[in-house]
């Protein structure tokens, strides 16, 4: 029987850093990098800019936090005559620096490593476990932000990262329920044109389409779905799971079906999924996607993936679906659904904003906005029913949308209905619709159901509080004083 997976983040805290490793590393673009490394991954890291290599460990020693330093620093002989016995308090020791060593070779790509044979994370200890470690913990951020949930595959995240090799690479995230429990996760193209061929391609030839396919494809897996040996990987070096889903990139297309990525795809796969989760996330308002705006402004922006190695600086630019201009290439307006969404999101907005000037917290408005998140995305469907005419079935069906989208405790989401109420009842006094009163009836009336439909929906060990699922989704309140 297959060893299952579990997510050990929050039953084993991370070691204490005791050892650093430092070295030089080379980016695929040619620049030199000062790096420490712990445990087989980027423990700090800078660019040399005219300094020498012994200088810039040096300071990134006297510029650690207290409570990462290190007790020991391990560098080649040489750097530690210059580095001299001690450094901020660090004892500085000569030794071999193969952890360095391996991380270039990570970046340099080694090509004569095979891309078939049997399945395996760190292909054959290849690829160091702290970079497994670290693809892992990024794409459990990406599983619990859910972009599938907001972006269509349609819409692409443009990435550029230089210093690993990628230029204007597109992601397209999805979500199929085939096969066995479905897959989710992120496919990476060369160019957004070879991505809109992709899609001519399926349309005329399904699974035939052979000549236009992603480079690379980032899987968030079930275990059932997994090969024992990735399994068992995954459970010996204790990587992070979220949702019972677990890593695995495919490279290049071969003859008998995907190859494994190589290991400088492994380090694109990171810095695609810091992108595609950094446009997830929301504004600091906490109500509008980071695509969403930037789209809007034609804009694009750059963040420092800091735990890579190389230091690399990442380009993330949203692009639109062709499909959303017309055939003179004017904005398709939108839908009448659509637009009704907006109206019903921008009540809300007022709402909120009331409540705030009446003395609530923004974190007590947490739930409310966390389910007129769902409502307002409910509602943009084109078959969807007007709150007016809303019965016990659309309650219900709300209700459904919610157990399944919002991993969250049922006893902290629920009573978040009561502002539900309170605003239905406020759009109906303010003269947005009428009936608001009487759906918040209909709304209190059904708490149970609610509580019962997100109990059975996730178990209870995959339930997160409120406060983590919502500063992982809209991003912590920052302007908020308690």
């Amino acid at each position: 029987m297959a060893q299952k997976i579990v997510d050990r983040r929050k039953r084993n805290a991370p070691p204490a850093l005791t050892e650093w490793i430092g070295g030089q590393l080379t980016t695929v673009d040619g620049h030199a990098v000062a790096i420490w490394v712990h445990r087989g991954r980027p423990a700090a890291q800078r660019a040399l800019d005219g300094v020498t290599l012994a200088e810039a460990l040096g300071s990134l020693l006297e510029g650690c936090d207290e409570a990462r330093r290190p007790t020991r620093a391990r560098v080649e002989a040489a750097l530690a005559a210059a580095l001299g016995a001690a450094v901020a308090g660090v004892e500085v020791v000569p030794g071999e620096v193969p952890e360095v060593a391996r991380l270039q070779a990570v970046i340099d790509d080694d090509a004569s490593l095979p891309t078939t044979g049997e399945p395996s994370l760190t292909r054959g200890g290849r690829i160091p476990v702290g970079v497994l470690a670290g693809l892992y913990e990024a794409a459990a951020r990406m599983q619990m932000a859910s972009p599938w949930r907001n972006l269509s595959e349609a819409e692409l995240v443009r990435v550029r990262c230089p210093a690993l090799g990628i230029d204007d690479m597109v992601a397209s995230v999805f979500n199929l329920p085939e096969p066995g429990d479905g897959t989710r996760g992120v496919a990476c193209f060369a160019s957004a044109e070879v991505f809109r061929r992709f899609q001519a391609e399926v349309q005329e030839k399904g699974e035939e389409a052979k000549e236009n396919l992603p480079r690379f494809v980032i899987n968030l897996l079930t275990p059932r779905t997994l090969s024992p040996g990735v399994v068992r990987e995954v459970a010996q070096h204790g990587l992070p799971v979220v949702e019972g889903r677990a890593v695995f990139v495919t490279g290049p297309e071969l003859e008998e079906g995907p190859g494994q990525a190589s290991p400088r795809q492994i380090l694109q796969a990171w810095a695609v999924a810091e992108a595609v989760t950094w446009v997830a996330g929301r504004e600091e308002d906490g109500k509008t996607l980071r695509f969403d705006a930037l789209a809007e402004r034609e804009a694009s922006v750059t963040f420092v993936a800091a735990m890579i190695p190389g230091l690399p600086r990442v380009e993330v630019t949203p692009l639109l679906e062709e499909e959303a201009t017309d055939e003179e290439g004017e904005e398709r307006p939108p839908t009448e659904a659509e637009a009704y969404a907006e109206e019903v999101w921008l009540s809300t907005e007022a709402f909120f904003e009331e409540q705030l000037a009446a003395g609530r917290s923004r974190r007590s408005l947490r739930g409310f906005n966390v389910l007129a998140d769902v409502l307002c995305g409910g509602l943009e469907d084109d078959e969807a029913v007007k709150l007016s005419a809303w019965d016990d079935a659309e309650v219900g069906g709300w209700f459904a949308e919610v157990a399944e989208q919002v991993p969250v405790v049922p006893d902290e989401l629920v009573p978040a209905l009561d502002d539900v109420a309170a605003w239905l009842r406020w759009c109906e006094t303010t003269g947005r619709w009428w009936g608001g009163t009487a759906l918040a009836e209909l709304v209190l009336g059904a708490k149970d159901e609610l509580r019962s439909m997100m109990a059975e929906a996730t178990k209870v060990d995959d339930q997160r509080s409120l406060d983590a699922y919502y500063e992982m989704v809209f991003g912590p309140d920052e302007a908020e004083v308690e």
